[in-house]
């Protein structure tokens, strides 16, 4: 079990590093910096799903050594769910406001990020949405599997970042890196799906979605108007969160 565990920590770092190495190796220092900030930035997306790993993990394991399958399934769909919920209005502001992020946070000079920071953040919304397909496959042991899934991931990476940087610089970068991610976690997806019987809640997601959209719209209006960035954000923020949670009460979103 632990063998293939001590190689996926190996490709793990390899995967993490890659896009790094091949940006230094093409293009301007610059460049590097102007990745590294975003992808820093991108990587806040994974915030909740590392929490609800930590919650829902150990009761996984717990189940599957009670042979409880039911009650697995019930634990994904549920943890799934929530990570999404809690994730997407975290991207819309990322994914819509991506220009006034970098601006506001580290300034001017890193605006021209954003098309990699939407990228990104496209890229860890997918990985994030497929739900906690990792530890099901270790509450089942399949060490092999996860060791397999980050084989493919290293190599695919390096492929993608091989061809694309050269070509179209961070864009390549960050659109390797994205379809990596999701990659990644289909793989995961497909073992996990075999040993486990697997859902989604997608009526309750498709709410947040339906809610999140139209108020991140409307609220990054107010970036168009011609109002200083001081107060566009307090006027943008106010649109962007009253309009999401009335969408989300007139959608009967909430439920104990």
């Amino acid at each position: 079990f632990s063998v293939p565990l001590f190689f996926t920590g190996i490709l793990s770092f390899v995967v993490n590093w890659t896009d790094n190495f091949f940006i230094g190796r093409y293009l301007e220092p610059s460049q590097l910096g102007v990745y590294g900030v975003v992808f820093s930035i991108a990587m806040v997306l994974k915030l909740f799903q590392l929490v609800f790993t930590q919650v829902f993990k150990p009761m996984i394991a717990e189940k599957v050594s009670g042979e409880q399958t039911e009650e697995i399934t019930f634990l994904f769909k549920k943890s799934t769910a929530w990570i999404f919920a809690f994730t997407l209005p975290v991207f819309l502001v990322m994914f819509m406001y991506s220009k006034e992020v970098l601006r506001l946070v580290y300034g001017q000079d890193f605006i021209i990020g954003f098309l990699p920071l939407m990228i990104l953040c496209g890229g860890f919304l997918i990985n994030v949405s497929l739900g906690l397909v990792g530890p099901i496959l270790y509450a089942y042991g399949e060490s092999d599997k996860i060791f397999y899934t980050n084989a493919f991931s290293a190599v695919l990476n390096v492929g993608l970042n091989a061809v694309l940087v050269p070509l179209y610089g961070i864009l390549g970068a960050a659109a390797a890196s994205a379809l990596t991610l999701i990659l990644e976690e289909l793989t995961t997806l497909y073992f996990a799906a075999k040993r486990q019987a697997l859902r989604y809640d997608w009526l309750y997601m498709g709410k947040f979605l339906l809610a999140g959209i139209p108020a991140a719209i409307i609220g990054s209006r107010a970036f168009r108007l011609d109002l200083s960035l001081p107060v566009a954000v307090p006027v943008s923020a106010a649109l962007y969160v009253g309009l999401y949670a009335a969408l989300l009460l007139l959608f009967s979103t909430f439920e104990e």
